[in-house]
């Protein structure tokens, strides 16, 4: 008989939100594009589809995200860019010691 651990898997914005509180602001913004496609080729009926972008303000850098359908998506997407750049910071300033500064840095 097999005794599964449940592993508790945290999204990016729950990961931010614990190592930042509330330095870390989201500020969510719509974006406007038309989209033609509805299904039928040759038939282009102009359709405004609401889409969002997200800029995470974290203390030493900001990020923004992708654009999404969602709020809630664009808030994951600038959360998991920041996570991969406090990451990839974290890696140089390892190799490279404290030579590395990550406001001199634009992603």
């Amino acid at each position: 008989m097999e005794i599964g651990v449940k592993k508790t898997i945290f999204s990016p914005k729950a990961i931010i939100n614990q190592k930042f509180g509330s330095k870390a602001c989201y500020k969510v913004e719509e974006v406007q594009e038309e989209s033609t496609q509805n299904g039928f080729p040759g038939l282009a009926i102009p359709q405004k589809a609401p889409l969002f972008r997200c800029q995470l303000e974290l203390p030493e850098f900001t990020v923004v995200s992708d654009i999404c359908r969602k709020k809630k998506d664009a808030e994951q997407s600038a959360a998991d860019l920041a996570l991969k750049r406090v990451c990839f910071s974290f890696l140089l300033r390892k190799r490279l010691g404290t030579r590395f500064n990550p406001r001199s840095q634009k992603i």
